[in-house]
């Protein structure tokens, strides 16, 4: 029997199936070996995770654990776990450093050693190649004194509640679990430490945190005097809990690094939870999937990235419990007919709960092989039947138009490309040296998609009109691809500066101002400027505050057109806390010593609630501008360039520079299956008699 491209193609290998499986590989980045980590107080470590199999889901989840241990062998079972962090897409050959936050509880003190490790996948909920490297290298470390209860983790004011929402959906051992927890400060101060909040299961009669079962953390950093907030903990299930009704319970602070004036009232009343195996088919008898398709607004090009809408549901009263596939085909015929249309792209659901509604894109290179015009797409979820479901004949969804070009030939109302933006006018009053948000619209009105990032800036007029070279810059952020006929909306994150008088103001943005894009037309690069009022600042910083930071080296090449990520270290070092937020800048250094008027900006961030003493590692992202080439560069960091904190030294607020590569532009060629015609079952070493495939190869990269 011959399939078409809807057929789905299983090879079966004479060699075990594990030879394609992920295999996951964890280690710590920080903190430093030898680190004191005080208690009471929030910490951060950094840890990488690294997939060096040959597959993995690309929309599975895991899990990564951890843990402290007294004797320097890692034993989950009884080892102190600190925190947990779930990282998504982990492909084959990718790696991820992601930060898990923790307190150390008090008990814990007294100048002891203790080792840190990272488990990745602790529930072993994927099939991997290599099972026995999933822990990474311990990391020896000191648990000091911190401030404890009394000292500068909340006024005596201060009084801390949880309650515990009951869980709507069956929670599946070995599976990913989303609980919600209520935490209020019913006190008269506001908490300026950390408050660790645990949810735990019963083995017992009543709560007992030290016997029974710990499910997720999470910490709350401040909680302001009568402040209720809602948020969710996640986690995965142990394998080891049996199936049936138990009773859940939350905790916060319960190591005391907050001074309360009640401490009894810290663990929420229990309720009840439904635990299910992970085996089972899919899902329960009771789920119900549907897939819905929104009509896309732009024009497919052939050749090009596409992304297009789903909305999941489940309408049944079951949750599943494994991967639901969706595809989206277009139509070669007068009806669906997954086994005869052109599959376009498919993303898995690793879990849809009962009654839930998820709407997701699907990411894909629209086939070269499309004719140009409209056609209807839809979609299918679980096609396969690996669901099982109430109702079978729902999955695919009502098919919609949509319109597809040759590439080069789509989108707009002009040839070329036609770029414009508009500011949208902001809601708040813009005070000097708090964080700002304001929200533009970027718009290609041609007919070309544009290949090369597109630089938005905001201004403040100092003048009757906008003049870029004698107005304030108050921000910018780029656009790396911006589709024929695509309109975006973005945010754009800044401090603003100090030195802005009180009052009324006009502000505006342009786009693409060193003209970097060709376009049609340049002369509506500008927007229409819009009304905003600037108030007055009302500090930043206590007495003692004293900032500084320094940038860790990148370890690879820093890649043009290609997002970039460099790590800083913030320190406190000082006797106050900073309860504001704070600018970070990123430079490429151009003369022979560190010049932000006339360097090359790279990227900036903002941090906050930095408390005496605290250090902390934070990201920043950018794209390298076009004009940076290949080779050696000087790259350094600033805190708080506009002056928003008071410190006792403002001048160790710019980093030492450190050496950054800058390599060469590169190719990414991708490739997609399209038309097929060969056996539904393939086995190595086996002779096919016929066989043919259509494939179509893109080059994502940079460079041709």
């Amino acid at each position: 029997m011959f399939g078409t491209s809807a057929t789905p193609i299983r090879f079966e290998s004479l060699e075990s199936r594990r030879q394609l499986a992920a295999d996951f590989m964890a280690s710590i980045v920080t903190p430093a070996a030898n680190a004191t980590l005080a208690t009471g107080v929030e910490h951060a470590a950094y840890v990488t995770v690294i997939n060096a199999g040959t597959a993995m889901d690309r929309e599975a989840r895991v899990a990564v654990n951890l843990y402290a241990s007294a004797d320097g062998t890692l034993d989950p079972s009884t080892d102190l776990l600190l925190g947990t962090r779930l990282i998504s897409r982990m492909n084959a050959g990718e790696s991820e450093t992601e930060d898990i936050e923790f307190v150390i509880p008090a008990g814990l003190a007294g100048s002891t050693q203790y080792r840190l490790f990272a488990l990745v996948d602790p529930a072993n909920q994927f099939a991997e190649s290599n099972e026995n490297n999933n822990t990474s290298e311990p990391v020896a470390v000191i648990f000091g004194s911190g401030s404890g209860g009394g000292g500068g983790g909340g006024g005596s004011g201060a009084d801390l509640t949880v309650s515990l929402n009951a869980p709507t959906t069956t929670l599946r051992s070995g599976s990913e679990a989303k609980l919600y927890v209520n935490v209020a400060n019913t006190g008269s101060s506001s908490t300026s430490g950390a408050a660790l909040v645990e949810i735990y299961m019963q083995v017992g009669e009543g709560a007992n945190p030290a016997r029974d079962t710990l499910l997720g953390t999470r910490s709350f950093i401040s909680v302001s005097a009568g402040e209720t907030e809602l948020e969710d903990i996640e986690f995965i299930v142990p394998s080891g809990i049996e199936a049936g009704t138990r009773r859940l319970y939350a905790v916060i602070d319960r190591a005391g690094s907050v001074s309360e004036s009640n401490d009894s009232n810290n663990t929420s009343e229990a309720v009840n939870a439904t635990f299910g195996s992970s085996s089972g088919g899919g899902g329960g008898s009771n789920a119900d999937l549907t897939v819905s398709m929104a009509a896309p607004s732009v024009t497919l090009t052939t050749g090009r990235e596409a992304k297009l809408y789903v909305t999941v549901a489940n309408a049944g009263s079951s949750s599943t419990s494994a991967a639901a596939l969706v595809e989206i085909y277009m139509m070669v015929g007068e009806g669906p007919n997954a086994e005869a249309d052109t599959l376009l792209g498919t993303r898995s659901f690793l879990s849809v709960s009962s009654g839930e509604n998820e709407l997701e894109d699907i990411e894909f290179i629209v086939p070269s092989s499309i004719s140009a015009g409209i056609h209807k797409i839809y979609a299918v979820i679980d096609r396969a039947g690996t669901v099982t479901e109430t109702n079978n004949d729902n999955n695919t969804s009502t098919p919609v138009d949509a319109n597809f070009a040759a590439s080069g030939s789509s989108g707009g109302t002009s040839d070329g490309i036609d770029l414009s933006v508009s500011l949208a006018a902001p809601t708040l009053n813009l005070v000097p040296g708090r964080e700002t948000k304001l929200f533009v619209s970027v718009t290609n009105s041609g007919r070309s998609s544009t290949t090369t990032p597109a630089l938005v800036e905001i201004f403040v007029m100092n003048g009757e009109s906008a003049n870029p070279a004698s107005d304030t810059l108050l921000a910018s952020r780029s656009f790396i691809s911006i589709s024929s006929g695509e309109q975006e909306i973005e945010d754009i994150e800044f401090i603003m500066p100090s030195g802005l008088d009180s009052g009324s103001r006009r502000l505006y943005a342009i786009i693409d101002r060193a003209g970097a894009i060709s376009e049609t037309d340049e002369s509506n690069n500008t927007s229409e400027p819009v009304n905003a009022t600037i108030g007055t600042s009302t500090g930043g910083g206590s007495a003692g505050t004293d900032l500084s930071i320094s940038v860790v080296a990148p370890t690879s090449p820093l890649i043009p057109n290609i997002e970039q990520r460099v790590f800083v270290s913030i320190f406190n070092t000082g006797t106050g806390s900073v309860s504001s937020r704070v600018g970070v800048e990123l430079y490429i250094m151009r003369g022979s010593s560190p010049d932000p008027a006339n360097d090359t900006l790279l990227g900036s961030r903002t941090v906050s609630r930095i408390s005496a003493g605290e250090r902390e590692l934070e990201d920043i992202e950018f794209l390298l501008p076009s004009d940076v080439t290949a080779g050696e560069y000087q790259i350094y960091a600033i805190i708080d360039r506009a002056g928003t904190v008071t410190e006792t030294n403002e001048d160790n607020n710019i980093s030492a520079t450190v050496t950054a590569t800058v390599g060469s532009a590169l190719r990414d060629l991708g490739g997609q299956i399209g038309r097929t015609s060969v056996p539904t079952t393939v086995v190595q070493g086996t002779k096919v008699s016929s066989a043919s495939v259509s494939l179509t190869v893109s080059n994502l990269g940079n460079q041709n």
